[in-house]
């Protein structure tokens, strides 16, 4: 699904949101003004937007969107953790709110912010995460993390992409329906260990959790799986990880960023990854989930992970 915003809405759109950008106002409340602005642009497409994410493709894409006219000279590695989000933070944030989601964090990774920076950073070259340059396979974030507090959705704005580098997106329906039987049963088995991410910090190196990759619930296809850490548990559930990597990667859309793009999809329904980064190449992220408080910082020290 795919909509777009005219050059006169896209300016309106962004006059509001300066009005919002203040110190004054508590983070919350930025995020609900944002969310009243954005269902003034989208309102139309909110009904189709849902469905798309819970039935459809899974993910949506919205060009056109305001977003800081600053920020093709700026390095965002340089830039400090802020309380008052910025133009393209708050369309960010106002979709997502608007769509449903509730943004909210994690204590151990980026720092807690909201918001994150998705930007290659020079000494997490190598990193297979999203501080790195490398190929970053098809994955689902927080895969080891309990479906209760594993983002529901992950939204992602383009504010550069002189890399040229695409983002890849699979519906999981598309890869079980073209799964034999066998392999469908063998996924859904607890007979795999799924691994902390690299970008999320608890004082020792990596966490591990045994789980299935695929999962049905209430009626649909779930998937959770990071397809370059997790590991495997006997010769059958390799060989079944195997031809799940082939069938995801044979059938992947590729999303080609502009600035303004905002992506939202479902992280439970879809897989999304990249290749390598040469160049520069800024996005921003948030998650979403209907079951967190609107703005929280979830401590994961606190939670049954």
């Amino acid at each position: 699904m795919k909509i777009i915003i005219d050059g006169p809405s896209a300016n309106a759109w962004l006059l509001e949101l300066k009005n919002v950008s203040v110190d004054e106002v508590e983070v919350s409340e930025q995020i609900r003004l944002a969310s009243d602005i954005a269902k003034k642009y989208i309102g139309n497409h909110l009904p189709n937007i849902k469905d798309e994410l819970k039935y459809g493709s899974g993910y949506i894409l919205i060009k056109g969107v305001p977003i800081d006219l600053e920020t093709s000279g700026v390095d965002p590695r340089l830039e400090t953790k802020i309380e008052c989000p910025s133009i393209s933070e708050l369309s960010l944030l106002g979709i997502t709110a608007a769509s449903g989601l509730r943004p909210f964090s994690y204590a151990q990774e980026k720092m807690g912010s909201l918001v994150h920076e998705v930007v290659p950073k020079p000494d997490c070259g190598n990193s297979v995460s999203s501080d790195g340059f490398v190929e970053f396979k098809l994955h689902a974030d927080g895969a080891y993390l309990n479906r209760a507090i594993r983002p529901e959705t992950l939204s992602l704005m383009c504010l550069n992409n002189d890399a040229q580098t695409k983002t890849n997106l699979i519906l999981i329906d598309d890869v079980v329906h073209g799964m034999s039987r066998n392999d469908v049963d063998i996924l859904s088995s607890l007979n795999y260990m799924h691994v902390s991410p690299e970008t999320f910090g608890f004082g020792v190196k990596s966490k591990k959790i045994k789980s299935s990759i695929i999962d049905r619930v209430d009626g649909s296809w779930e998937v959770k799986v990071a397809t370059h850490n997790t590991e495997p548990c006997g010769f059958e559930a390799e060989s079944a990880l195997t031809r799940f990597i082939h069938m995801a990667n044979s059938k992947v859309n590729a999303i080609s960023w502009e600035p303004g793009d905002f992506v939202i999809f479902s992280n439970l329904r879809c897989l999304h990854g990249r290749g390598s980064i040469s160049g520069r190449r800024w996005l921003k992220r948030c998650y979403g989930s209907r079951n967190m408080v609107c703005g929280s910082v979830v401590d994961l020290n606190d939670s049954v992970v």
